[in-house]
């Protein structure tokens, strides 16, 4: 929270503590490995379809998966005795980061359904109360503004 912007990344964190920089490395190589070897690429596998995915968990694979875990939870273990130690520092900060009236809107159907095309929109509060329901959709920028706070 307190971190110099320009080294608000993995540099800086890697400078501050390297050990931290190469779990968070290690721990993705990690999530990375387990898509591999179930979709068979790293990136975009396209190995779920609708009602599934196109095939199943090898032996193979489940026990190479199997065998990495230990690591990946000594890992997520150090990271979330660091992550504890650290957020409790900025105690004050964490209760109100983020934390900030808002309404909420949707779109539904006359029966008060989900629709996503043709419907009106819907604001409610925080609270679950609706503040306004049969709004016109194609008027949205009239509902809506934007105002700078510091």
């Amino acid at each position: 929270m307190d971190a110099d912007p320009a080294k608000s990344n993995l540099w800086g964190v890697a400078e501050k503590d390297p050990q931290l920089a190469r779990d968070g490395i290690r721990l993705r190589q990690f999530g990375q490995q387990i898509i591999e070897r179930l979709g068979g690429k790293r990136i975009h596998p396209a190995w779920v379809v609708p009602g599934g995915v196109s095939e199943p968990l090898s032996q193979d694979n489940r026990d190479a998966i199997l065998a990495t875990i230990p690591e990946a939870l000594a890992i997520a273990g150090r990271t979330l005795a660091w992550f504890k130690k650290t957020t409790h520092a900025f105690r004050e900060e964490i209760g109100s980061f983020g934390n900030f009236p808002s309404l909420f809107m949707g779109m539904v159907k006359e029966d008060g359904g989900i629709t996503f095309y043709d419907g009106k929109l819907r604001i409610g509060d925080a609270a679950g109360n609706l503040v306004a329901d049969g709004l016109d959709a194609t008027r949205y920028f009239d509902y809506l503004g934007e105002k700078v706070e510091p």
